[in-house]
């Protein structure tokens, strides 16, 4: 089975022929492998909601998204919602998503490692923090 870092490479389109000619085997081969890249998937769409990819790899990832006609859902100005967390709250330093949910004594919401959970997740922690700041 391929690695994490390898499904990354393989749907940033960065592996080589042999790479992608094996991931694709193995991603049609068994549920198990459809499986592991759909998580990867999920994994680079959440890191790039939450702004922890490279530039390189958030560049590369919107060159994807317009070759492949998906269209580009957020403006081109993104609010780093655990930033603004930690100055609201006066914290020394970011939290992650799951850990400021907590510290805002909010209920965590759906899969962890699904990207549209942790979307919504992101949404409630800025309504609160928005709350917070009236």
């Amino acid at each position: 089975m391929s690695d994490q870092k390898a499904l990354r490479r393989y749907l940033l389109h960065r592996s080589s022929d042999d790479e992608r000619d094996t991931i694709e085997q193995e991603y049609f081969a068994d549920e198990a492998g459809l499986d592991a890249a759909a998580a990867e998937e999920d994994a680079l769409i959440e890191d790039y909601l939450t702004q922890r990819l490279s530039a390189d790899d958030r560049a590369q990832f919107e060159r994807q998204c317009k070759i492949q006609a998906v269209p580009y859902p957020f403006g081109h100005v993104h609010i780093d919602v655990s930033n603004l967390f930690a100055l609201a709250h006066n914290l020394p330093e970011q939290l992650d998503i799951i850990p400021a949910l907590e510290y805002a004594k909010l209920p965590i919401e759906g899969a962890t490692n699904r990207a549209h959970h942790t979307a919504r997740n992101v949404a409630r922690l800025l309504i609160s923090i928005l709350e917070r700041c009236r």
